[in-house]
């Protein structure tokens, strides 16, 4: 029996998703042998998924196939064992559609509706699952749901933060990322989240209100919109708090743009604009989408450029008579700066800047 969301999909006409993710119930004493005979279909990956209870095939391309026995006695019991009536059909080609909790009915309205208050006890990550809906389709959250979430929001602390962290990506990545935020905060979910006040997340909200950015390009799993979004809201919180786990380089990313963001953005072809663009590192182009600067943009391709392209070799600099060590490290970057200030062009441009060093070095030891 097919379930979940490719059925969901199936059915809801608005939206044109390419299912990947198949969920199948099956006899349990048949689970193993149905995930080897797929893998020797379909080639893939099998991988057990210890808190669901499930045997995952991954395929090539990126499509899963999950097998899972039925949560409960027998398909009935695990239907209605689900987070939302939208995700509670099944279908066979013997049998059709099973849709004993009106699912078909709240998928054509755009309703989120819980389907008893158990099943969000059960497992408290179904609590942001609901907005993960709202975000990505546009649902509303049915009144007495949303009753329930703001209920069990501070439970959110219970899930493995893996899981939180893949729930809030596909937010942060969705077009409809800022209604679902808000519902999340006026039911006190997105502040433990986020491990941040009401009133600091507000007024990142307000901030990503205004946001633009590619949604096409992925980094770290979130498209160019969804990763702005992510460090705004990660600006000022210690991220061992947080529910989410970042990978190392993801980490380093929300924390350099912190770094940056926490500055004013100065003007161009400034020393203080020289500097912050070398604390944001790639995380730049996000500080100024995010500080409404990009007319700076021109200017972080130039420092950009100057970063890859040298006029002046360490080389030059030792054979000119400065020795190695710390200072040559030194002189080296305020050279790179200087190039971005506009005031040093050429090699001869830089080469006369260090003979000029030494010979005020010279003089004021004669001084």
């Amino acid at each position: 029996m097919l379930v979940g969301g490719s059925v969901r999909d199936a059915i809801d006409q608005r939206f044109r998703f390419i299912a990947k993710d198949f969920d199948f119930i099956i006899r349990r004493d048949l689970v193993d042998s149905a995930a080897s005979k797929v893998k020797s279909e379909l080639g893939g990956t099998i991988v057990r998924l210890k808190f669901e209870q499930t045997v995952r095939v991954v395929l090539k391309g990126g499509t899963v196939v999950d097998l899972s026995a039925p949560n409960g006695d027998c398909l009935d019991v695990d239907l209605a064992n689900r987070d939302y009536t939208i995700n509670s059909i099944g279908w066979s080609p013997k049998e059709c559609f099973i849709d004993k909790q009106n699912g078909s009915g709240d998928i054509r309205r755009g309703v989120v509706r819980a389907i008893r208050e158990q099943n969000l006890n059960d497992d408290p990550l179904r609590v942001l699952r609901a907005y993960r809906f709202v975000a990505e389709r546009g649902y509303k959250i049915h009144l007495k749901t949303r009753g329930l979430l703001n209920k069990y929001a501070k439970r959110i602390i219970e899930p493995a933060r893996e899981r939180v962290t893949e729930e809030m990506i596909r937010i942060l990545n969705s077009d409809n990322a800022l209604a679902a935020l808000k519902l999340a905060l006026d039911d006190g979910l997105l502040q433990i989240v986020f491990a941040q006040d009401i009133s600091a997340i507000k007024n990142k909200l307000q901030l990503i209100k205004r946001l633009d950015g590619n949604k096409r390009e992925q980094t770290f799993g979130l498209t160019g919109v969804g990763l702005i979004r992510l460090e705004l809201l990660m600006f000022g919180a210690n991220l061992d708090d947080t529910r989410l786990v970042l990978s190392n380089e993801a980490r380093k990313r929300v924390e350099s743009f912190s770094r940056a963001y926490s500055r004013k953005v100065p003007a161009a072809r400034s020393e203080a604009l020289y500097e912050l663009f070398g604390k944001a590192g790639g995380s730049a182009l996000d500080v100024l989408r995010a500080t409404h600067r990009e007319d700076l943009r021109c200017e972080l391709q130039r420092y950009q450029r100057i970063q890859k392209r040298e006029i002046v070799s360490a080389d030059e600099i030792i054979a000119s008579g400065v020795e190695r060590g710390p200072g040559l490290g030194r002189l080296i970057k305020e050279i790179q700066m200087l190039r971005f200030m506009g005031k040093l062009k050429t090699n001869k441009d830089c080469m006369l800047y260090i003979n000029s060093l030494k010979q005020h070095y010279v003089n004021r030891l004669l001084s």
